[in-house]
């Protein structure tokens, strides 16, 4: 922003075309700041915003939830946001938006790699910490015939790759696993707090409880086209799982009750 605005000092009459998305602002810790989005015109006379409308990455059962996902946060800026796809109805029946047991996981990818045999698809196994690698999927899928490579591994015509979700952000894959947190002290959102010697010298934070962590969710559930899966540490959702996973889970609860109501 600093630079932005040393170029238009020293060139007032120049032209400048800047995109970006508060949605999907998971840098804190390097110094990003909401207020650049906020305040952007403010001050800048002639300036016009505009909204990026239309998803042609996702159907549109994971722009729906991940819009309303991302905009409990207050401070996020509203957007009406669609989808540029056509829902596939076999595809959210065959493989729901669900929430599965880390035992389940193994079954599952070899249900998809089995479904599009024919075809090339990549999945995307996202966790929040780099500890979070799947040692014991990776290797069952080895013992199952699949080609080990850098945290990927290929399964007939299927690339299944581990990556942190920051790491994941600008990438797509067709189906997304989010795993829970391989080491017991650590959490999705995370409970860790900055020393607050930080204080001095990042942004002011959001006054939203795990703003930034909702949008790290936001970004891992957004990578995905076809369908997001929500992998369990234990055999149940419960607090101690995830305080994400347990909203998800309710307001998809919900959704399933408003359904069976209006049929």
């Amino acid at each position: 922003m600093k630079l932005i605005e040393a170029v238009q000092l020293s060139k007032p009459h120049c032209h400048l075309f800047c995109v970006g998305d508060d949605w999907q602002s998971i840098y804190g810790f390097k110094g990003s700041d909401l207020k650049i989005f906020e305040e952007f015109n403010a001050g800048r006379e002639g300036t016009t915003s505009f909204q990026i409308a239309k998803n042609y990455r996702s159907f549109p059962h994971i722009v729906g939830r991940g819009k309303w996902f991302i905009e409990k946060n207050p401070r996020q800026i509203k957007k009406t946001v669609t989808s540029g796809l056509t829902t596939d109805p076999s595809i959210a029946a065959k493989f729901p938006f669900d929430f599965i047991t880390w035992q389940q996981m193994t079954d599952r990818l070899n249900e998809i790699t089995e479904s599009y045999s024919a075809h090339k698809i990549k999945i995307f196994l996202l966790g929040r910490y780099t500890s979070d690698y799947p040692d014991d999927i990776f290797a069952q899928l080895v013992t199952a015939g699949a080609q080990a490579h850098e945290k990927s591994v290929i399964l007939g015509k299927t690339h299944i790759e581990f990556s942190t979700i920051h790491g994941s952000k600008g990438l797509e894959a067709d189906y997304v696993f989010i795993l829970p947190p391989a080491k017991k002290s650590a959490e999705f959102p995370s409970l860790y707090e900055d020393d607050p010697v930080m204080n001095l010298v990042m942004p002011k934070r959001d006054n939203f409880e795990f703003a930034e962590e909702r949008r790290l969710m936001y970004v891992a559930m957004t990578r995905a086209q076809k369908q997001v899966f929500f992998v369990l540490r234990g055999q149940k959702i419960d607090a101690n799982e995830s305080i994400f996973y347990c909203e998800i889970h309710d307001y998809l609860k919900s959704l399933h009750q408003d359904n069976q109501s209006s049929s």
